[in-house]
């Protein structure tokens, strides 16, 4: 049950402090908060897997937090810590969704024990993560009410500054933004340019419902991955997500490879390219041509890397790897071409 996130609320900061070092030894990920208000700001912005909120709190209590959020459509288990539990105390909660009333003092592997219950219960796999950019409230909280009745995990935001703040804000990357185009502060397809950006393994869904064709081409250009157009019925958000959940995953494993080949040296990514070309199958005659001339290289390069008496000329022919990486793309981009037509040409002769 690693990385599994709770946020933990209550106003007095040794038993923070405790429960924060507790729940990280695990490893879980925690946030805390001292206030019912800061509570509800938090556990209304972010997702978590656990609440765990002492009864008695500053500006709103336990119950009233507790309340609210589920008032909004947030579906996360809670456990409620209290000084003065009582068995009817402890019934009124369990009706909010409350896995157990926990006495203080408290022993710490109890609440553990509670926790790790509370958590596995919820889920056998990890909750889908939403980022949902909408300025119409009514509408942002029916989508998030109906994603979290079937524990859609739902982050929101209402202008295009606020998305990409909770983007930066969230430890993980979201598996789906629904982006509205029409939104205060950045919008349109810049939005879409700036979510894609920053959170390249999030599938995104542009929503709208008065954007000019041209608005729309340029958020698919700028990263969009579907349009949703309104007004739908926002029920089967849920069974849309779920159909598209393969597809968000190949975007997410391609997003992955790219970062790795990112991070590999020159010569190691020129290298790569080359054994890539080798590999592929080749229809065209142009590229079978370069497929020899790939096959080439690749074997002078490995001739020198295994020479220790060569390493001098080595290092000269890593220290081009940049340039000869920019002549191979160049080629293969003119090889494509050149692929199609000939394509083209028998398709027309047959």
């Amino acid at each position: 049950m690693e990385n599994k996130r709770i946020l933990v609320v209550d106003d007095d900061p040794q038993i923070l402090q405790l429960l924060q070092q507790a729940f990280e030894s695990k490893p879980w990920q925690v946030k805390t908060a001292d206030s019912g208000s800061s509570a509800l700001k938090l556990a209304s912005a972010e997702s978590f897997d656990l609440f765990i909120f002492d009864l008695q709190l500053p500006h709103l209590n336990g119950r009233e937090v507790l309340e609210a959020l589920r008032k909004r459509g947030v579906a996360t288990p809670a456990l409620m810590m209290s000084g003065q539990a009582t068995p009817v105390t402890a019934l009124s909660f369990e009706k909010l969704g409350c896995k157990a009333l926990l006495e203080k003092p408290f022993e710490i592997d109890k609440m553990l024990e509670a926790a790790e219950t509370a958590m596995s219960a919820r889920t056998s796999g990890p909750a889908v993560r939403v980022l949902v950019v909408e300025d119409h409230k009514e509408l942002l909280q029916l989508f998030v009410r109906v994603l979290r009745s079937t524990g859609i995990e739902a982050v929101t935001a209402q202008t295009g500054d606020e998305a990409l703040e909770r983007i930066s804000a969230a430890e993980l990357p979201f598996d789906f933004a629904m982006l509205d185009l029409h939104v205060p502060g950045l919008d349109g397809p810049q939005l879409v340019k700036a979510v894609a950006q920053r959170t390249p393994k999030t599938f995104i869904i542009v929503v709208t419902g008065e954007a000019s064709s041209e608005e729309i081409g340029a958020a698919y250009r700028y990263g969009g991955d579907l349009l949703i157009r309104k007004p739908f019925m926002v029920e089967m958000l849920p069974s849309i997500l779920a159909d598209l959940k393969h597809q968000a995953q190949e975007k997410r494993s391609k997003a992955e490879a790219q970062e790795e080949y990112d991070r590999l040296p020159t010569h190691k990514k020129m290298m790569k390219k080359v054994r890539d070309m080798v590999a592929a199958p080749q229809r065209s005659k142009s590229k079978r041509v370069l497929r020899g001339v790939a096959v080439a290289i690749l074997a002078a390069m490995l001739g020198l890397a295994t020479l220790g008496a060569a390493a001098e000329i080595q290092s000269a022919v890593v220290g081009q790897g940049s340039l000869v990486q920019s002549v191979i793309d160049r080629l293969e981009g003119y090889l494509e071409r050149d692929e199609a037509r000939e394509l083209e040409g028998e398709r027309r002769s047959r």
